[in-house]
């Protein structure tokens, strides 16, 4: 990042790369339908995972990088033990349904969308699944936060949900009902802070909310002003936000990129971006902001 140059390449896939992640190293998956382990500062291929039919995706990588969760063709999960290579089984992998799974942080329990509209969250050390529970729909997005002692469950047509790890039963309905969030337009009406306590929601009345994961409770809510909320990105820890806004309507509208302080809900600084480039906000774990504005493709960069 100091020159902007490549430094390194990483050879071995024989098909296109379908995704990255970090974990102990650099995780690849491909159409080739393997899964591959690279050492980052060497380049050297440290472990091939095959099993899955092409093509593959990285779902979660645990955050000891030890267990990694990928998905294939058919809605096929496969959980890997990242150290000796070898795939973790459990009955998650041939339960129909769809291709909807998460796994926690430290790897040891696994979350699917079963057949049926069922939520089923299995133990990596057992064959069996621990909790199962009916959700009346299929859901649509699943992740461990608080810690990894709730669930968030999207349905659609529902409000999000929490539902406890340990008793899926219990559930907490979090944001405003579906017909009060904002449309997707060019981005999405809610998103989760990196360590998943903290869920910033934009409203079509122009507002942002910021929703404690760990008790469902909505803690702060202020105006967003009267440009149009389009892209929303939180930090790691949840106590930065940007946003993309644009002004009035028509192709020709200028955006403007704001950065908020998420517990008082002050605007820290903002860049204004002349049409009709579109801007894609991003924040880093450390809360630093960046913009990149997309340029023509006739264009040298």
């Amino acid at each position: 990042l100091d020159t902007g140059k490549a430094v390194r390449r990483y050879r071995g896939h024989e098909g296109p790369v379908y995704s990255v992640a970090l974990g102990r190293g650099l995780l690849t998956t491909s159409e080739d339908g393997s899964a591959r382990l690279w050492h980052v500062g060497t380049g050297w291929e440290q472990r091939v995972l095959t099993g899955h039919t092409r093509p593959s995706s990285v779902l979660s990588v645990s955050e000891d990088g030890r267990r990694l969760l990928t998905v294939g063709p058919r809605s096929s999960h496969k959980l890997w033990d990242l150290e000796t290579g070898a795939e973790i089984p459990g009955a998650w992998q041939t339960e129909s349904g769809v291709g909807l799974a998460a796994m926690t942080s430290d790897g040891r329990l696994v979350a699917r969308g079963g057949a049926g509209s069922t939520l089923n969250v299995w133990d990596a050390s057992s064959s069996s699944a621990v909790r199962s529970v009916s959700i009346g729909a299929p859901a649509r997005r699943l992740r461990f936060v608080a810690d990894d002692k709730w669930l968030l469950v999207e349905i659609e047509g529902r409000p999000v949900e929490l539902r406890n790890v340990d008793a899926l039963d219990e559930t907490r309905p979090m944001l405003p009902e579906p017909n009060q969030l904002a449309g997707p337009d060019y981005g999405v009406a809610y998103v989760l802070s990196g360590d998943g306590r903290w869920m910033c929601a934009r409203t079509y009345g122009g507002d942002l909310q910021m929703w404690d994961m760990a008790t469902g409770r909505l803690s702060r809510q202020w105006s967003a002003g009267d440009d149009q909320v389009m892209w929303v990105s939180l930090n790691h820890d949840g106590s930065r936000l940007l946003t993309g806004q644009v002004e009035g309507t028509g192709s020709d509208r200028p955006w403007t990129v704001r950065l908020w302080h998420t517990a008082s809900g002050a605007a820290l600084r903002e860049v204004r971006e002349p049409p009709p480039r579109r801007p894609l906000p991003h924040v880093s774990p450390a809360g630093a902001p960046a913009v990149a504005s997309p340029l023509p493709p006739t264009t040298a960069h």
